[in-house]
């Protein structure tokens, strides 16, 4: 019996691949895409891509891209990549399809540059999480681009600052039918596929994006805490040090 069962899946497969539809899932061994960031100096760039994330009657996940001046310029597909022609955008996306309030976001100080986390459900077990972009060179600010964020930035005022490293703090969550949960940043440049477990197979992990611990976080906080030098600057450059200690050859 399960013989026949394989057979007949096998012969749908054939059969999709023939009349050129593909259904989802299974889905391929996709697990995080980057996409094209313009200008990898200015962290204003950033905010042209992602808008998005939206389940198609495929079964496959598109995620509209935008320009500079927001306009929606098309749409790509999550497992493949290739752009969905107009007539392919068709979205069933639900309401319950999206995790919002399922996955909590926390944060105890909103103004610090870095600050934020998720709360997750690892093997039914809730843990805080920070999902980290190591970014590819330095970005060299304004004079006072940490004025904004938190009263300890005061000794930066009048200094450029450099930035590493984001926390990617906001962004849409959506379930797909084998219980994968892909993640869209918000206005960014990364979408991530994690397993029930938030585990994440993609080869960017640990390579470009860390997802770690909030208590890791918070240790390298308080040392800099007691050594009385805590500010965004500083909290930049040991995150980066740290990135770059666990980071995977």
């Amino acid at each position: 019996m399960k013989k026949i069962i394989y057979i007949l899946i096998g012969l749908m497969m054939v059969g999709n691949m023939i009349y050129g539809e593909e259904k989802y899932p299974p889905y391929p061994d996709v697990w995080g895409v980057e996409l094209n960031w313009k200008d990898k100096s200015s962290l204003e760039s950033r905010r042209m891509t992602a808008g998005g994330i939206y389940k198609m009657k495929d079964g496959d996940i598109g995620i509209p891209i935008f320009s500079e001046n927001n306009d929606a310029i098309y749409t790509i597909s999550f497992f493949t990549g290739k752009k969905l022609k107009k007539e392919d955008r068709e979205y069933s996306t639900k309401e319950s399809d999206y995790l919002e309030g399922k996955i909590e976001y926390g944060d105890e100080n909103t103004r610090a540059f870095l600050s934020g986390y998720y709360i997750i459900k690892k093997n039914s077990i809730k843990e805080k999480i920070k999902i980290l972009y190591l970014l590819d060179k330095t970005i060299n600010t304004a004079d006072g681009t940490f004025e904004y964020y938190c009263e300890y930035n005061d000794s930066l005022k009048t200094k450029k600052n450099r930035i590493n490293v984001i926390n990617i703090k906001s962004g849409d969550f959506i379930k797909c039918e084998d219980n994968s949960i892909i993640f869209c940043e918000s206005d960014g440049n990364i979408i991530l596929r994690f397993d029930e477990n938030f585990n994440c197979n993609s080869d960017l992990i640990g390579k470009k994006i860390f997802i770690i611990k909030q208590s890791e976080y918070e240790k390298i906080e308080n040392k800099l805490r007691e050594k009385d030098i805590l500010n965004d600057q500083t909290m930049n450059d040991e995150i980066y040090k740290y990135l770059i200690s666990i980071r995977r050859k």
